[in-house]
């Protein structure tokens, strides 16, 4: 019986893919081409994976939101990744002193599951706001129904 929980744990280790160093299981990214190399991907916070980043007039990733967006990628985690509010991504090394910031230049997304704006938002309330305004009418419209006059 032992050896069949070992035999069973041995290939329930072996059946699982290993995360390969820096790879993560999930989360919001982009791939694209930038003074780093081509194809490179990039994880962002999921508090800016929607209605945060657009494309400046040179086709460049660019930041629209009122605060900094740091990144993260794999393939150079000892770089630091940001972009200030209302600008494009920079970089430069995490470790030392003195280094200054270079264009990161991100540009040619070719996958994501970020959304990013192409076009201007249309201002619509939340959903949760439509959701409470259709209850309200309807308690409205019921109470006229219950309430109301008889003929």
């Amino acid at each position: 019986m032992k050896y069949a929980v070992i035999c069973i744990l041995l290939f329930c280790f072996l059946a699982v893919p290993a995360l390969a160093a820096g790879e993560l299981a999930g989360g919001y990214y982009f791939v694209a081409d930038c003074a780093l190399g081509n194809d490179v991907r990039f994880y962002i916070p999921a508090d800016y994976a929607s209605g945060s980043l657009t494309y400046d007039s040179s086709g460049h990733l660019f930041n629209l939101t009122a605060s900094s967006i740091y990144l993260y990628c794999p393939d150079y985690p000892d770089y630091t990744i940001y972009a200030p509010r209302f600008s494009g991504f920079q970089y430069r090394p995490s470790s030392g002193s003195g280094y200054t910031y270079v264009d990161l230049n991100a540009a040619n997304i070719t996958d994501t599951n970020v959304e990013l704006l192409q076009d201007d938002p249309v201002l619509l309330p939340d959903l949760q706001v439509l959701l409470i305004m259709l209850f309200v009418v309807a308690a409205v419209a019921a109470a006229a129904l219950i309430f109301g006059p008889r003929r």
